[in-house]
């Protein structure tokens, strides 16, 4: 089976557990008891469980590394696997652990029986085994696979060869900044921060504090200096993001004091909001009211009957012109 494209998702590749330990559960309590490590290759050599009706094993510590901020796609699972006979009803189980197996998701199976090794795959690119995932939840402390022997029939054997597990995730690609286009020197203006995937959706998972780093508004004649959130622009703003969007308005308000068209963009320092596109605000900064005029030359000697040209140029409080 293809994937997404790698330019609009990623994957962690095909990974394999590195330890496992037998659950109590089923009527054997020893999970594949015989060379569960068999299954961490793909080389014709398996994993046995002999007659253990319903007995499970726990497969972890995949080295997923899946990157913070990434939104889950899909999770699939292989399976290479067989049985010495498909006498009765028999099928192999598995369900996800995310909390180190406080909890599951529901058991997905497949029930081809065969008693030559066939692959299974269950899952996919866009199957999420009916929940919403996190890139915490597939860290080796959290991860869990548990496989479960099901069948009808005393005795049976469950050969499993290889076992490996791929995550299908839209990492962080840009943040793009959303506010009014226009405003008054001086005033204030409640930007949004949205963090954007690969995909062009929001980026759910990009939560938490963030340290950004807003540019674009200059200093006005008056020497006023913008700022963000109470700091100046060009220095770094702490801001809370949930699935997302920054929830914060007092720290993502702009005070603009320089007249003048800019363009608004933001840093976290791995993702913005202009290498991998134009994500900042156009913004344009018009001068607040007239404060004062001024006339130049300010002093000038005429001869009489002479003329003496003047220029009147007005100017806020300020001095855009």
């Amino acid at each position: 089976m293809l994937g997404p494209s790698r330019i609009l998702a990623d994957d962690t590749g095909w990974m394999v557990p590195g330890s496992d330990n037998a659950t109590s559960a089923g009527t054997g309590g020893d999970g594949f008891e015989i060379n569960p490590t068999n299954v961490y290759a793909d080389d014709n050599v398996s994993a046995e469980n002999h007659g253990g009706l319903g007995d499970s094993h726990l497969f972890y510590d995949f080295g997923l590394g899946v990157p913070a901020g990434a939104t889950i796609e899909g999770v699939q699972l292989r399976l290479d696997w067989y049985l010495d006979s498909d006498n009765g009803t028999n099928a192999m189980g598995a369900d996800l652990s995310w909390d180190g197996g406080a909890n599951w998701t529901s058991v997905v199976s497949d029930s081809v029986e065969t008693t030559v090794e066939h692959t299974a795959y269950l899952g996919g690119s866009t199957e999420n085994w009916g929940r919403s995932w996190t890139p915490d939840d597939f860290t080796d402390a959290n991860f869990r696979v548990r496989i479960t022997c099901i069948s009808d029939t005393a005795g049976r054997v469950f050969y499993l060869e290889y076992l490996s597990l791929i995550v299908y995730y839209s990492p962080v690609h840009y943040l793009e900044v959303i506010g009014d286009g226009t405003m008054t020197a001086g005033n204030s203006n409640v930007l949004t921060i949205r963090a954007r995937d690969t995909l062009g959706n929001i980026a759910v998972n990009y939560s938490g504090q963030k340290s950004l780093t807003f540019s674009g508004p200059a200093q006005a004649p008056g020497g006023q200096t913008p700022t963000v959130g109470g700091s100046d622009v060009g220095t770094p703003v702490s801001v809370k993001f949930t699935a997302g969007v920054s929830d914060n308005a007092t720290a993502t308000t702009l005070v603009a004091y320089n007249s003048e068209t800019t363009t608004v963009n933001v840093s976290d320092g791995t993702f913005d909001s202009y290498t991998n596109g134009s994500y900042g605000l156009s913004l344009t900064v018009n001068a607040s009211s007239l404060d004062h005029i001024v006339i130049s030359p300010d002093t000038s000697t005429i001869s009489a009957g002479g003329t003496q040209a003047y220029t009147a140029e007005a100017f806020d409080v300020l001095d855009n012109s």
